[in-house]
Order: C-alpha cells, then structure tokens, then sequence
C-alpha cells in the first residue's frame, strides 16, 4: 500500500515565497547602500587628493586653468574661471590614479579665481538620495545631478550650478557655445555653492555677492585678509572701491562707512572713510553695501564699547529701514507710535545735525531692541559717548 507524504500547502508556499522576497530586498538595499558608500567615501578622497595637488602647485606657481573651462564674469569684469580638473590638472599636481567619479565617469568640477591664486572643487554625493541614484541617470545634457548632493572643498569662491537640476554650468549648452557666464547680468537663475552648507542663489541681482572681493565679510571669508586695515573691494564686479575692513571684531568682516561725532555739524562724504577722520561713504558705495548685506550693523565708540543690530531686526523697522544716502539726520527709525520721534519711544540710529548736539547716537526706547548694548543707561548711549564708527557686514 502506497504511503502518501504530506506536501506544502498553497499558503505554506506563498508564505515562504513573501519572506524570501523580503529578505532578498532587505539584502538589495544593504548592498546597495553599501555600494553608495563606498562610492562617496571614494569622492572624498578623490577631492583631499586633487585639493593637497593644487595647494601645494600654488605655493610657487600660478594655479593651472581648468579644463574646458568657461570664464565667469560679473558685470564685464573676469572673476574666475569654472571647468574640470580634468586629465591636464591632475597631471600637473601629479594625481597618478582616480579623478573620475566612481559612477558618472566624469572628472570633478573645478573653479579658480580670476588671479589663479585660490581654487574651489565640487563632486556630487548620493547620501540621502534614493535607489535611483544606483545607476546614473540620463539627461539632454548629460548626467542627472538633480537628485545628488553637493560636496565642495577648498575656498567658498561659489562653484556654479543651474538651480533645480544643480548641473554645472560648465555644462550647460547655452553657455558653452560661448564659454561665458556673466553673473552681473544673466536673468537665469544660478546657485553658487560657498560651503557644503552655505550658498547664494538667484539672478544677476543676486549672485554677485559671491564675487571674491565684493565686501570685506568675503575677503575675510576667503582667508585673504591680512589684519584691519584699508582693502580694495568690488561689490558688483563693476568698480573697485577702497574701503577700510575690522577683520578682528566679532568676527571681523566689517566695512567702515562712516565715522562721526557729537557736534561735528557737516558731513563730508569720500570713499574710503579713514578712522580717526570724520567721513561718510558716497551714496554709491553706500548703497551697494546695504543692498548686498547679510548680517547687520556695527558701531564703536571712542571707548571701545560695542552695539550691533541684525540684519532680521534692521528689516523689521515700521518707519524707516536702512536709507539709501546720508543726507537725512537718521538713518534707521522704529517707532512704536508714529514716526515722527517726538513720543520717547523710538529706536533710532542717528546722524543728526540740530541743536541738541547728539549727532553720533544710539537711541533703543521702542519694543525694538539692539542685539547688543553695552551701555548703562538702557534708553540712550550719548550720555556715555561722544563719537561712533558705523560699520555694515
């Protein structure tokens, strides 16, 4: 008699099927993220490579042009250069293997300042991206970098990429076709990648304040400074103008534009202003500086004391924010009542010429405070100083 042995079951089956289709996904992804690892770990090092190369070339030389390069102007004037660090940049920092992203096949982005004296490189990671980045994706111009993430290394010069598909621009056909990328006045929109976690986006309005020496916060951002002291600066890329920098104060990167004191009466305006000499900015310079800021205002008094106002409160006054020109006795008003400074509640930057003698004056006696004050007396500083540098970064 034949002895019939139990089999599985349908159930049983699809059971074992649905648990072997989840571990062999389980084991997809893990290898994939292995994978993905690996191959940023292997970008990483690419870049410290490429970025010790060309430290070390520019000690005594020039550092090279980047391959295929196209120029990057701001408003006419060259400000650097963008291409690859392609096979001539890694002969001549003597790079004998690797240069080429592990997926993409392409050699690393590299920009270089109009001088040749400091350099930026850009790779594009996976991390935190998703599986479809396990293969590289196609695009009408090339490589699909919209999904990746930037990693840059070297000085914040503002590696450029096209907002949205972050394709560099480099690659980008309407610019190749005439190796020409004006920052100042292109209407595309344009991100210039300053660090990993700091860029500047938007049109020409925008973009030039990462020009390399567009205010004194870039210069000392670039490590180019060398102490407080007068600086040439360019903050549009259109015209150089002398200013003079605090590069050791809170930070540093302070641009000085005026300086003034109780009684003076006059205000004389020249660029640059020289400590010590009471002056005030021209309206032009003036206004490219506030036009293009992005922390706050500084003062200094004869004393060494310190106040300062960010730019998130400067923004906020309901009376007057910053003015374009010195020829108004204030040049920054938040009233709580009106905005005619006549209830005692206003705060106030003043450059007043009247008779009560407190041209060089800080006043904080509306809801809206100073983000630093150092005096006693909570409601006004002329009690206590006489004279105040006025610095913007």
């Amino acid at each position: 008699m034949r002895k019939n042995t139990p089999g599985f079951t349908i159930v049983e089956l699809l059971v074992v099927a649905t648990i072997i289709a989840i571990l062999s996904t389980i084991g997809f992804f893990t290898y994939t993220d292995y994978l993905l690892e690996v191959r940023d770990t292997s970008r990483i090092a690419q870049l410290d490579k490429i970025r010790s190369g060309l430290q070390s070339y520019a000690t005594s030389k020039k550092l090279p042009y980047p391959d295929d390069y196209v120029t990057i102007q701001a408003n006419g004037t060259d400000i650097g250069y963008q291409g690859y660090a392609g096979q001539d940049v890694l002969d001549f920092v003597k790079l004998q293997e690797g240069g080429k992203d592990p997926l993409d096949k392409e050699y690393y982005t590299y920009y270089v300042n109009a001088k040749r004296t400091t350099f930026q490189l850009m790779a594009y990671l996976e991390e935190s991206t998703n599986l479809s980045s396990f293969l590289p994706q196609a695009s009408a111009a090339g490589v699909d970098y919209s999904g990746r993430v930037v990693k840059v290394t070297g000085l914040p010069l503002g590696t450029l990429t096209e907002s949205g598909t972050q394709t560099p621009v480099q690659e980008i056909s309407t610019i190749v076709a005439a190796w020409l990328l004006d920052i100042g006045t292109t209407t595309d929109s344009y991100v210039a990648h300053l660090k990993d976690s700091s860029s500047i986006s938007g049109t020409g309005g925008s973009l030039v304040a990462s020009i390399s020496n567009a205010s004194c916060k870039r210069i000392k951002d670039l490590w180019l400074s060398t102490g407080d002291g007068g600086y040439t600066i360019n903050p549009d890329g259109s015209q150089d103008y002398q200013v003079y920098c605090d590069m050791t104060t809170d930070g540093g990167g302070w641009t000085l534009f005026a300086y003034h004191e109780d009684n003076h009466g006059s205000k004389t305006e020249t660029t640059p202003v020289i400590p010590g000499t009471f002056w005030f900015l021209s309206p032009t310079l003036w206004k490219l500086l506030k036009d293009n800021y992005s922390h706050g205002l500084m003062f200094k008094d004869e004393h060494g004391n310190i106040s300062k106002m960010l730019k998130t409160n400067l923004e906020l006054a309901n009376c007057d924010t910053l003015k374009d020109n010195f020829s108004s006795s204030i040049l920054w008003l938040n009233e709580d009542s009106g905005c005619d400074t006549s209830g005692g509640d206003y705060t106030m930057i003043n450059m007043r010429e009247d008779t009560w003698g407190h041209e060089a004056a800080l006043y904080q006696q509306s809801t809206m405070k100073f983000d630093v004050w150092p005096y006693i007396h909570q409601g006004y500083s002329y009690d206590e100083q006489d004279e105040l540098y006025y610095f913007i970064k």
